[in-house]
């Protein structure tokens, strides 16, 4: 098409369709999504045939999402790691945030960025052997969220962490906690949200995209070494 970019074409496919209920906060109660089409249409092949088409762009990041099957998002990982390009995933929902550990646990691959909730979180740390102790969780963590709350949350990140090295753990009112390993260490940051006005209508429908969507961006204006070790 005109934007460079390669359309995959699945006969027989049904479109796409997501379906929320909110609450009269604008907050999400319920919802149906049906993301089959994009299933069917990212194989290991297709990734790989798109990822050689663009490979002449010096691409700096690439995000993908659950909506792909474990072998689609395994060998996304793979180029990722032959190139030398970061690979963000977001986990989409608790039932396909597995579809990572499933990619990358048996190839003995990691992700350099994922965005889950905390019970994406909880979800995926279920799945991978338990490895190190987990660092204190942050004060200003303690002061929204009870003890041991906060530590299941820090160590599920420090079980994630042997396979994705920088995670951004949405926390809902509570802000993101920023849990980064550098070799045997995992450093963590809490970032409080950003207050809203009250007397004001919100909507948090496609706050998640938006936030996913914001990290490639960000990242792409860093001026990193040559080795992209973030």
């Amino acid at each position: 098409d005109v934007y460079k970019r390669q359309l995959v074409h699945v006969p027989g496919g049904r479109p796409a369709v997501c379906i929320l209920l909110l609450d009269a906060a604008g907050d999400l109660e319920t919802g149906i999504a049906d993301m089959q089409i994009v299933e069917a249409a990212f194989s290991g092949e297709t990734i790989e045939r798109v990822w050689k088409a663009h490979a002449t762009e010096n691409l700096a990041i690439v995000a993908a999402d659950a909506n792909m099957a474990p072998a689609a998002l395994a060998r996304l990982a793979a180029l990722g790691d032959e190139a030398n390009v970061p690979v963000l995933f977001e986990p989409t929902s608790v039932a396909k945030s597995v579809r990572l550990v499933e990619a990358l646990l048996p190839h003995d691959l990691q992700v350099q960025f994922a965005t889950p909730n905390v019970y994406e979180l909880a979800a995926m740390a279920e799945q991978v052997p338990v490895s190190g102790t987990a660092p204190p969780a942050p004060r200003s963590l303690l002061d929204g969220i009870p003890q041991t709350a906060a530590e299941k949350i820090v160590q599920d990140a420090q079980t994630l962490s042997v396979l994705v090295r920088t995670q951004f753990i949405k926390l809902g009112a509570y802000g993101v906690l920023l849990a980064h390993r550098t070799s045997d260490a995992l450093t963590l940051y809490h970032i409080p949200p950003i207050p809203l006005d009250p007397s004001k209508p919100h909507n948090s429908t496609g706050a998640g995209d938006t936030f996913t969507g914001a990290i490639p961006v960000s990242y792409t204006h860093l001026t990193l070494p040559t080795n992209r070790e973030v």
